[in-house]
């Protein structure tokens, strides 16, 4: 009986790998014809099918594969979303030079490939502890400092988002970019920039359900300020994260709670597609167009078309090429925010000398900074850059920039690897590393519009190691006051029992 069931999973396994191989060979010789023909509609409906490729298999082990499913979402929602709805409307997507636009579709169906190739060896990839009972932080001196330190946190800084409302409500959203506002006194600034982190690092407590929902529903409402100003992007990212942390809990720690039930089911199916009919109608709103003779179908359709201009900015990276490579300060836009603050930063700036780079778009972060989202911002709008305006980024293009097609190919490879593995090293019994997986969680999710090295750069920020040094000071003194305390017990202990002997 075992060796048949053996035998029949075996077989479904093997048609699993031969139908997947076949899409591959299907979609890859497809994209070839369509080379040969130059038909962008054949090249993208063949980039189309590896993506769905990408998307089945991530469904069909979700459990383990979620994140992986997510970030190819992602994908579709910030690259692939334009040049696809516009395919189905019959609309010319291809308004760059022909050699552009193949640059690109080959870099986004190599990565998609390279993707899927790294998420199917990191499932072979097993560690010791993986399947190990996760076990929760019981150090309640600790968790009682660190909840304080949320509230204060959390005060300040939905304080300060505020007062930037009240500031910018009646301004222009891109007037942000090119004004700081007001200028807090730096323990203001300091605990304002403490609170994203100390709200990770207690979610990597795991909390109980009714205290991790608490912490979730503050940190939404958090980006609500910036959300009134103009800015879709915050809140849309911080729901993102608090659903998958949700779907964390549920699948790998539930703690005998149901996290997950049937009702909640139902509310996400509704509201999920209701809240992206708002963000479009938001979008329409924004722009001062009127709403009322547009249909949701289309609010829908037109989020994700907006949503779609990373492709453009894909394409005018390679447009531009040769202005973005020769940039004289330039020395990797794939390390880009880790060189920047490793010369510039306030530290940097009394031991080497160095100078600011500033905040916002300005000449100077647009000459002498190694940002892509800047220098390529400024080459493509010019004067309108400086005006608050921006193209933004793609890890795609940035890595194409410094190490060509191979670097494409290794980096989304690794992407791969990373979107596996991360949901094995969230199960981890050590605090740092849980804490330090899931602020990569919290920042990953915008990487197709972002810098390729974005999603890690925390690690060199103070506030991320002020968090840590906070959680292991605390416990230290914790741990270190109970030892003396026990010693003075157990010394007044054995005078009382001398005494009694003596008597």
């Amino acid at each position: 009986m075992k060796l048949k069931q053996f035998k029949i999973e075996n077989k479904q396994q093997f048609n699993k790998i031969l139908l997947m191989f076949c899409t591959i060979l299907i979609a890859i010789v497809n994209y070839s014809i369509a080379i040969v023909k130059e038909n962008f509609y054949i090249a993208i409906i063949s980039i189309m099918l590896i993506w769905i490729m990408n998307i089945s298999w991530g469904m069909a082990n979700i459990k383990k594969r979620y994140i992986f499913l997510g970030m190819n979402l992602m994908i579709f929602v910030f690259i692939l979303s334009r040049p696809i709805i516009s395919t189905f409307r019959m609309d010319e997507w291809w308004y760059f030079s022909v050699e552009t636009v193949w640059k690109s579709l080959n870099a986004i169906l190599i990565s998609l490939l390279a993707i899927l190739a790294g998420g199917i060896v990191a499932e072979k990839i097993k560690f010791k502890n993986e399947n190990e009972e996760i076990k929760q932080y019981n150090n309640k001196i600790v968790k009682i400092c660190m909840y304080i330190m949320l509230v204060i946190t959390f005060i300040i800084y939905f304080g300060t988002e505020i007062n930037k409302y009240l500031m910018f409500k009646n301004v222009d959203y891109a007037n942000i970019y090119i004004n700081n506002g007001i200028q807090y006194p730096i323990i203001i600034r300091v605990l304002a920039s403490l609170y994203g982190y100390v709200t990770i690092c207690i979610l990597a407590m795991f909390p109980k359900k009714r205290e991790t929902i608490i912490i979730l529903i503050l940190y939404v409402i958090s980006a609500i300020p910036l959300f009134l100003l103009g800015s879709r992007n915050d809140i849309v990212l911080k729901c993102v994260v608090a659903v998958v942390y949700y779907l964390f809990r549920h699948y790998y720690y539930p703690n005998n709670e149901k996290w997950i039930g049937k009702h909640l089911k139902i509310a996400m199916v509704i509201l999920i597609p209701v809240a992206i009919i708002g963000l479009g109608a938001y979008n329409y709103i924004r722009d001062d167009k009127k709403v009322e003779n547009t249909s949701p179908i289309d609010m829908f359709v037109d989020f994700f078309y907006k949503q779609g201009t990373t492709y453009d900015t894909i394409c005018q990276g390679f447009e531009n090429e040769e202005k973005l490579k020769n940039q004289e300060y330039v020395i990797s836009y794939t390390f880009g925010d880790f060189i920047d603050y490793i010369l510039h930063s306030t530290i940097s700036q009394k031991i080497f000398k160095t100078e600011s780079l500033g905040s916002g778009n300005s000449i100077k972060m647009a000459t002498e900074s190694n940002s892509m989202a800047h220098h390529l911002s400024y080459i493509v709008l010019g004067d309108t850059y400086l005006q608050g305006h921006g193209r933004g980024t793609s890890f795609l293009i940035e890595v194409y920039m410094d190490f060509g097609i191979t670097g494409v190919v290794i980096y989304s490879f690794l992407l791969g690897m990373l979107l596996i593995l991360i949901l094995k090293l969230c199960r981890s019994k050590y605090i740092i590393t849980r804490y330090t997986i899931f602020t990569i969680l919290s920042n990953i999710w915008v990487l197709p519009r972002y810098s390729a090295m974005g999603f890690l750069s925390f690690i060199i920020t103070p506030q991320f190691w002020i968090v840590i040094i906070m959680l292991y000071g605390i416990e230290f003194i914790t741990k270190k006051g109970t030892k003396i305390f026990r010693k003075k017990i157990g010394a007044q202990q054995g005078g009382k029992n001398e005494s009694t002997k003596i008597c």
